[in-house]
């Protein structure tokens, strides 16, 4: 099985999503302080969400908490970019479904 298989079979058991994202960075050579930034953008929008299982998040409940942090966090730019990448990675890698990602929060960012 391959490395998109087990990461998207990994998302249904919710209590191991980070720990399966954490492992999917290090394989894929991110240095640690990355990881740990990806992390915390991944349990934020998780928060933020209610902890709802992420496979049932849409492209509508990213743009909605990318919206929310644009409008009404006190982050840079730059911590807005790497929450947009930090989910982009998430979802092209663990729930490839989610195509129409990148094309909704550029239109309306």
């Amino acid at each position: 099985m391959n490395d998109h298989a087990n990461a998207a079979r990994t998302v249904r058991h919710p209590r191991y999503v980070h720990a399966a994202f954490q492992s999917y960075l290090q394989s894929q050579g991110l240095r640690a302080p990355i990881r740990k930034t990806y992390a915390a953008w991944l349990s934020r929008y998780t928060v933020f969400h209610h902890g709802q299982p992420l496979e049932r998040l849409s492209s509508h409940h990213v743009e909605h908490y990318l919206g929310f942090l644009a409008t009404y966090a006190d982050i840079s730019e730059q911590q807005l970019h790497e929450a947009h990448c930090c989910l982009r990675l998430f979802y092209q890698c663990f729930l490839p479904t989610l195509e129409t990602f990148d094309s909704e929060f550029q239109a309306s960012g």
